[in-house]
């Protein structure tokens, strides 16, 4: 559903849109006013085109989206929620003096861990849709079956889904992860000096 009003204050005209039927220009202007839990929300920013992204990450993740206010084609401030109500992340376009750029220009500067009901699943619909996929399906030492991906705007995720509770072997499972991940630290690093300008040259003077 998609609503037109007008901001009392500075006559600007906005559009909000919903995938709620029933939603009345009141409920539109309520947007924000209800009272809130002390949460922390994720806030997505985007160069102009936050509108496809909202299609996407419908089709890509099966999330929902809440609300989208728009004005003059630019996404001021929308919402998608996952498979509970907990799991929100707002989005919007650069506008203004919010934000300074997009993931597009600065690279993904944070990544976005979602909780999703079959990560398997997820998995492929995310793959088929685009995304580009960083992790395989693994289950992690400390309960969590993940994968993770970078989706085409730039923003790198993790999807989970909780599979046991770990128990008294969790301290030993963590410190072989912790063992690997430093391995693979000191391999990329290894691999950036050889790959340096510099090394070429000198081995092909060799």
């Amino acid at each position: 559903a998609s609503h037109l009003f007008t901001n009392p204050k500075t006559k600007h005209r906005w559009a909000a849109c919903s995938n709620r039927l029933d939603m009345t220009d009141k409920d539109v202007k309520d947007i924000g006013k209800a009272e809130r839990p002390q949460k922390i929300f994720a806030n997505m920013w985007f160069d102009g085109n936050c509108a496809e992204a909202l299609k996407f990450y419908v089709k890509a993740f099966e999330c929902k989206q809440i609300f989208c206010m728009a004005h003059e084609g630019c996404v001021v401030h929308a919402c998608i929620q996952f498979h509970n109500k907990d799991n929100m992340i707002f989005l919007s376009d650069v506008h203004g003096d919010h934000f300074e750029t997009g993931a597009n220009k600065a690279g993904a500067s944070i990544s976005l861990m979602v909780y999703v009901k079959d990560v398997d699943e997820a998995y492929k619909r995310a793959k088929d849709a685009g995304c580009t996929m960083l992790q395989e399906p693994e289950d992690q030492f400390w309960g969590d079956r993940i994968i993770r991906l970078k989706d085409p705007f730039g923003h790198s995720w993790t999807l989970a889904t909780r599979k046991f509770e770990p128990g008294a072997e969790m301290e030993a499972e963590g410190k072989k992860w912790w063992q690997k991940m430093k391995e693979k630290a000191n391999k990329r690093k290894r691999e950036a000096v050889e790959n340096e300008p510099n090394n070429n040259t000198a081995k092909n003077q060799r």
